[in-house]
């Protein structure tokens, strides 16, 4: 949300992502617009981490281990949740080393974003 209105405790019940205030530079907006972006592949990243890891688990438990271990298909698929293991971790360092979101993700670590 771009806006000429100071936020105030009102502002925290509206549905937006990330918020500025006019006037807007195009490096912070440019800035916000790369953020939101990294904050979207996350959260695929992350749906895609899950679906793998769920049918992982699943012939985990109802295959056997020679199964397993001759399974070109299950190499591929512990394979392909390495790389997106590695990928979700870069995301996250990123995120932290932007500036604004460091102590937001901080937060979200600690379970303290929620406050009473």
């Amino acid at each position: 949300m771009m806006t000429a209105i100071e936020p105030d405790f009102d502002t925290v019940e509206l549905g937006f992502d990330d918020s500025l205030v006019k006037p807007v530079s195009q490096g912070e907006l440019t800035s916000v617009i790369g953020q939101l972006h990294i904050r979207a592949s996350y959260g695929e990243q992350l749906r895609e981490l899950f679906r793998l890891a769920s049918k992982k688990a699943l012939l985990d438990e109802r295959t056997t281990e020679a199964e397993r271990q001759s399974s070109q298909e299950y190499a591929e698929l512990t394979d392909r949740l390495a790389v997106l293991r590695a990928r979700v971790n870069e995301t996250v360092t990123e995120l932290l080393e932007q500036g604004g979101y460091r102590q937001s993700c901080q937060d979200m670590a600690r379970g303290s974003a929620v406050q009473e």
